[in-house]
Order: C-alpha cells, then sequence, then structure tokens
C-alpha cells in the first residue's frame, strides 16, 4: 500500500485559527457509490456495513448504531498508510440523528505497537466542527510514531445512562491542520520507549501546557524528543518548552545546546540533564522530597523581573529539583512558600538570557496561563498583539459555548423563566462583563500584561456569576466538596470553611484524613500525625462544624501510599514483607495489595 498524499488545501482558516498556515484532508468521507465506500470502512464485531446519504449533490457517509446488537461499541476500520507528525489538531465534520442524546465517540489512529486515541462528543443534528487537538490523544501500547499511522478506527459507545437503542451519525470530513509558529512543546517519547516513566503520566504533564495554548488558540508545534536528535530545530523554533522530560540523552542534549547557541530559548520543568541546567545558569539541580506537609505549597514570584509573572502560583507540590548554586547572569524568579505563607528561601524558578527554569511539573493550570503567556512574550516580544487578540476572541468562553456572545445569548434566554429579583441580579453581573468587554478590546494596546490579565478576569468573573444565577437547584441535589489537604483549606479553621460552604449551598465534603501509614485524627490503628497535637483531632475539628451547619462529612483516605509514614512503622511493614516490590525486584514504599 502507498502512504496517501496529503495536499494542503487552504494556506489559512476562515474560522478558529487564523494563525495556522495550512488545512489538508486527511478523509473526505466521499465516495462515488455504496460500494466504493464499503471497501474503505470495514464493520468491526456485530457492527452494520457503512452506507452513504446523499445530501446537496454530495455522498456523505453514514454510520449505523445498532447499540441492541453489540456488547459495548460500533465500531469501524479504515485501513491508509498516513504520516501525520505536522498536524497538530484535527477537524471533525459531523452531525447525529438523536441530538438529544450525545453519542460517544473515540478516533483511534494505530501505528505499529499500539495507538493514538481521542474521545469526543456529537449532540447535534446539524454540522458542527469538532476540533481535537494532537495534545488530547491518549496513547495505548507504544505506537510508533505519528509519521506512521496504518489505520483509522471510529469508535460509537453505549451509555448506561440513555438505553439508545439504534441511531445514525455522518461524517463529512477528517481535516488536519499544519501549525506555522516557533514554539515548540516537547513531548518526552525518550522515556516512555526506554520504560523509565509510564505514557499516561507524560502524556497529563505535556496535555496541561499544552492546553493552555489550545484554550487561547494560540499556535504551537509539538515535537517528540527523540526527533530532536535527528532533526535540524534552529530554524524551527524560537522557543523549546520541556514539560517534564524525565530522560534526555547526550546526543539529545548536544542538539538542545546548539539550538540555545544559536538564539533559540528553553523552558524546563523539573526534570533536565546537568548540562541543560548549566545552560539555564544553574549548576546544579538536587532532588528534594517535602520534609513535612505543605513545604512547597505556593510559589512568590518576583513581578519586577518580568511583566505579567502572577504574585503567587498555588502548586501544592511534595517534591522538587532544588535549584543550587545560581550564576551571576541568571535570577531567582520565585521562592516556595509553605502552607502557613511562610518563605521557604528555597528557590522556585530561574531565568537567564537562554531561558526559565521551574523545580516542579506545572500543577496550577489557571495561574500557569499567565505564567507561561508572559514568559512567551517576554523572550517574543514581537508575538504581543497577536496574542493579545487570540486571547481577548477567547475571553469570556465558558463551558462549551463559542464567545463570549454566546454565553450572553444563552444567558439571557435563560433569565426568562426566573424571579425578577433574580434577573435583576443576573443583569447587574452580565452588563458589568459585557460592559467592560466593550471597553477591553478598545483599550487592550495600552495595557501592561498585568493589566491586561487584570482586565481579562474581571470579565469573566462577572460572566460567571451571572451565568451561574440562571440556573435552578434541584431538591435532594447532592453538591459535594473534595478536599486533598486534611486541615482543610490553607489560612482558614474548619469552622470558617463549612460556614462558607453552607453559605454558597454546598451540603457535604469528603476529607481526606488518612493515608496508609499516618492518620489526621486520634486512631487506635494508624501511627498519628504530630500535627495533630498542635492542631487537634481534623475528623473532630471538621465534624463538630459540619453537625452545626447541616453539612454531610464523609471521610475519604489514600488506601496503599505510605508517604509522611514514621520510619518506625516503615520498618515494621518492611519486616512483615508487606511493602509492594517493582517489576525489579526495588522496594516501593506502598502497602502492597496483595
Amino acid at each position: 500500500m502507498k502512504r496517501l498524499k496529503i495536499s494542503v488545501i487552504f494556506t489559512s482558516l476562515l474560522f478558529s485559527y487564523p494563525i495556522f498556515s495550512s488545512m489538508a484532508i486527511i478523509e473526505s468521507f466521499e465516495y462515488k457509490n455504496l460500494s466504493e465506500v464499503q471497501k474503505n470502512w470495514f464493520p468491526q464485531g456485530k457492527s452494520k456495513p457503512v452506507e452513504l446519504k446523499k445530501e446537496n449533490g454530495k455522498n456523505i457517509t453514514k454510520f449505523i448504531l445498532n447499540f441492541s446488537q453489540v456488547d459495548d461499541r460500533c465500531y469501524w476500520d479504515k485501513n491508509i498508510l498516513l504520516d501525520l507528525s505536522s498536524f497538530e489538531k484535527f477537524i471533525i465534520e459531523t452531525k447525529s440523528e438523536t441530538p438529544s442524546i450525545p453519542i460517544n465517540c473515540t478516533i483511534y489512529f494505530e501505528s505499529p505497537g499500539g495507538w493514538f486515541s481521542c474521545w469526543f462528543s456529537i449532540d447535534k443534528d446539524t454540522w458542527q466542527k469538532i476540533i481535537v487537538p494532537k495534545a488530547k490523544f491518549k496513547i495505548e501500547g507504544n505506537p510508533s510514531g505519528w509519521d506512521n499511522i496504518k489505520k483509522i478506527r471510529l469508535s460509537f459507545w453505549k451509555t448506561g445512562i440513555v438505553d439508545v437503542k439504534e441511531g445514525s451519525v455522518y461524517f463529512k470530513s477528517l481535516k488536519g491542520l499544519i501549525p506555522n509558529s516557533k514554539i515548540g512543546i516537547v513531548f518526552c517519547d525518550t522515556a516512555i520507549k526506554n520504560e523509565k516513566v509510564r505514557s499516561d503520566v507524560i502524556n497529563r504533564y505535556y496535555s496541561d501546557i499544552a492546553s493552555i495554548f489550545d484554550k487561547f488558540e494560540i499556535d504551537y508545534k509539538t515535537i517528540n524528543q527523540s526527533e530532536i536528535e535527528k532533526k535540524e530545530i534552529e530554524s524551527k523554533f524560537k522557543i523549546l518548552i520541556f514539560p517534564y522530560n524525565p530522560l534526555i540523552t547526550e546526543e539529545e542534549t548536544e542538539k538542545i545546546k546548539r539550538f540555545v547557541e544559536k538564539g533559540g530559548k528553553i523552558f524546563v520543568f523539573y526534570s533536565a540533564s546537568s548540562e541543560i541546567y548549566k545552560i539555564l545558569g544553574i549548576e546544579n539541580a538536587i532532588y528534594k522530597k517535602e520534609s513535612y506537609p505543605g513545604e512547597f505549597d505556593t510559589v512568590e514570584f518576583d513581578t519586577k523581573i518580568i511583566d505579567g509573572l502572577p504574585l503567587k502560583m498555588k502548586q501544592l507540590s511534595w517534591n522538587i529539583m532544588c535549584p543550587e548554586k545560581i550564576n551571576d547572569n541568571s535570577k531567582i524568579a520565585g521562592y516556595w512558600i509553605n502552607s502557613e505563607g511562610k518563605l521557604t528561601e528555597i528557590p522556585a524558578c530561574i531565568i537567564s538570557e537562554n531561558g526559565f527554569y521551574f523545580s516542579h511539573v506545572l500543577l496550577n493550570k489557571e495561574d500557569g496561563e499567565k505564567l507561561l503567556i508572559s514568559l512567551i512574550l517576554h523572550f517574543l516580544p514581537e508575538e504581543r498583539e497577536k496574542i493579545f487578540d487570540l486571547i481577548i476572541k477567547n475571553t469570556g468562553k465558558l463551558s462549551d459555548f463559542e464567545n463570549i456572545e454566546e454565553v450572553k445569548k444563552f444567558i439571557q434566554q435563560k433569565m426568562a423563566n426566573l424571579s425578577s429579583q433574580k434577573r435583576k441580579e443576573i443583569n447587574h453581573f452580565l452588563s458589568q462583563a459585557m460592559g467592560n468587554y466593550r471597553k477591553f478590546k478598545i483599550n487592550y494596546k495600552k495595557f501592561s500584561i498585568r493589566e491586561f490579565f487584570n482586565q481579562k478576569n474581571e470579565i469573566e468573573e462577572n460572566l460567571k456569576h451571572a451565568y451561574f444565577r440562571t440556573f435552578k437547584g434541584k431538591e435532594k441535589e447532592f453538591r459535594a466538596v473534595w478536599c486533598h489537604y486534611p486541615f482543610g483549606i490553607k489560612g482558614f479553621s474548619w469552622e470558617e470553611i463549612i460556614k462558607k460552604l453552607k453559605e454558597n449551598n454546598f451540603n457535604a465534603i469528603f476529607p481526606n484524613m488518612l493515608r496508609a501509614g499516618i492518620a489526621y485524627y486520634n486512631s487506635e490503628i494508624l501511627p498519628i500525625s504530630e500535627e495533630i497535637k498542635i492542631k487537634g483531632d481534623q475528623i473532630l475539628e471538621c465534624l463538630s462544624a459540619c453537625k452545626k451547619y447541616g453539612i454531610e462529612c464523609h471521610i475519604w483516605k489514600v488506601n496503599w501510599n505510605l508517604s509522611y509514614a514514621p520510619f518506625e512503622f516503615i520498618e515494621k511493614l518492611r519486616k512483615e514483607n508487606r511493602l509492594q516490590k517493582d517489576k525489579f525486584g526495588k522496594e516501593v514504599l506502598w502497602l502492597c495489595p496483595s
């Protein structure tokens, strides 16, 4: 089978992504006759053969969903040879016969050794364009790469919520977007192939960074780390971002050094080779686990160094790679603050002429937006107006709405069935949001990056206040908060937290009060945290407040992980042979469930 040549059909997009250089058809779903379409799309399992439907003089492909005859899904395959390595996003044009019941679909691309897969939902009976970023795809198995695709699979899944016996969906086209960008996000396939880190872990931190760019439609390219060694990168990129890259080979390090020598900049999160630390002005970085819960709670930035950096960024990090011996040409751009709000004097991030280093992975995407965009504009100031334009365009895009005007229309429609008092409240917030948005679009060029984000955030806060007030609460609705930290929210007592939940119409909380090796209450089974001698039994504190305000309290626990357990307790479990072993026989500090 010959590799399919994908023809570029547009030099620019007419919707959504104006700064992508080209768009190409991957699969048209348009066939001359029934015989031809059925020779291309093969039903799997008990799925029915595909059909054609004539619409506006063209044939479109129809997938019949005979859910009553299949176990879990209807699915079809098309064998094809594709190189999709240059694409960053895919556009699927589709519609459903049953728009009141969303159809859950997964698109798969098979590559020798595994699959790339991504889920989306079809919920309209008119043609909808669904944009699926490559960053959203999960890796199943160990696929050889996006440059070696052998098969496309479409799977439509049964749902347990609604009993749908049969339906149909239609596909008009599958297109790919080829970006025109000098920003690269480096996906650490090297660590996956060497079985150093699971693919879902690598994918998570890569996706978190990519989703910030996707949210604002800011252009970027993904580059597999293994490609750095083979490809010429100096002319293709100005910035390379390393979200979590725990294995960087000597050959890759040499190419990155040459990239920087020729003017390229690098943003590195958490892991790097010793040579890359030196490029960023750091003599060394030492692994440091938190010595007490909440040591690496928040980063406080030096906002004088770069315009737009957040004042503080909540992280809740559990360990860091601590920078040591910072060179004179580099600056500490932020320090860690603990959960009590005290400065630790431990550097959190470093800025140098060659780029930026952050001592953990990025966990806070909301403040991470400000961090990343401020850094991009610091090193690529020529992109300022284009990036500002894209952020303005996407300001106020709540939920699945396309833009702020759609949100406004929805709010106004929902208001018709509400009381006059509720309408008055909503109108107040909506008029504030829309008035500020109009001024924002006119005056944005005058703003500093900090002022720009402050304006954006104020618009969206007012819009959210209006939007959420349009929903009526249901009787006996369970509205719960999940709380990971046994002492609640930093800086607040359990009394203050539960009172605030009650005021905001929550009626339950799930606080984490114990792990496999430590308890934050007066346990008769587990070792008790030293902190409760000062702060008291946390279940008792939380439950007392819950009883006072009528909030349900459901305790949850971390079942196997032995983080924060006392040495003596771990030693006891070790002697009893109750700890896990990895596949190499190395001890893992988790209880063994077997």
